[in-house]
């Protein structure tokens, strides 16, 4: 009896690691010595990464970098890898987003706060000629759009530059979401948001980033 007791306890045991390594781990993202690590990837899927730089050299003078990669599980152990070649600077801030879930997850170095802010002007906002963008009370940003399964878009743009899709200097930006350009293979980008959709803005000047999924995904 106390054999078949042990059997079924151990069986039991079995059946929780087997459900739980089908549920996976949920997505982190870690930053190393030299690049940032993202592991509960999907197996042998995609994850992009972004992240912003900024660097102050011994002159006062300050670089802003941006990294934008789209980085394959090809061994399917659900971690993928971006080296920087070079130290981590302090001042970065860096988000990852699972192309197949949506997953997400964002981070900072130690010793720099993450500043993850609401959207100062519209946000998600729908145009009168029937097409979706993004509209910001900032004078610069980077965008970033996942549809998990679909593809993953993005745009550059400055208060009254090209990517602008309002044509005037008047301190707020709007990204519409079929300018965005597609990444890694993507399709098109479509002219409406749909459930699920992540839509990321960094801001390099202020060092903040503005996260939201559209509600309705699984």
């Amino acid at each position: 009896m106390q054999a078949i007791r042990l059997l079924w306890a151990f069986c039991s045991l079995l059946i929780l690691l087997t459900a739980g390594a089908a549920a996976g781990a949920p997505l982190r993202l870690g930053i190393d010595p030299s690049g940032v690590t993202v592991s509960g990837v999907t197996a042998h899927g995609r994850a992009v990464v972004f992240g912003i730089t900024r660097e102050v050299d011994p002159d006062d003078v300050t670089t802003i970098r941006r990294h934008l990669d789209v980085l394959s599980d090809d061994d399917g152990d659900g971690v993928v890898t971006e080296s920087l070649g070079a130290a981590v600077p302090l001042r970065s801030m860096w988000v990852a987003v699972d192309l197949a879930s949506g997953e997400l997850d964002a981070a900072a170095p130690a010793g720099f706060r993450l500043r993850r802010v609401g959207f100062r002007g519209r946000g998600l906002d729908h145009r009168a000629d029937g097409r979706d963008q993004v509209e910001e009370a900032r004078p610069y940003a980077e965008v970033l759009v996942v549809r998990p399964g679909v593809g993953v878009w993005s745009l550059r743009l400055g208060d009254g530059g090209p990517g602008d899709a309002d044509g005037r200097a008047d301190g707020r930006i709007a990204a519409a979401l079929d300018a965005l350009q597609p990444l890694a293979g993507s399709p098109a980008p479509p002219s409406r948001f749909a459930p699920g959709d992540v839509v990321l803005l960094l801001d390099p000047r202020a060092m903040e980033m503005a996260i939201v999924q559209v509600p309705g995904g699984r």
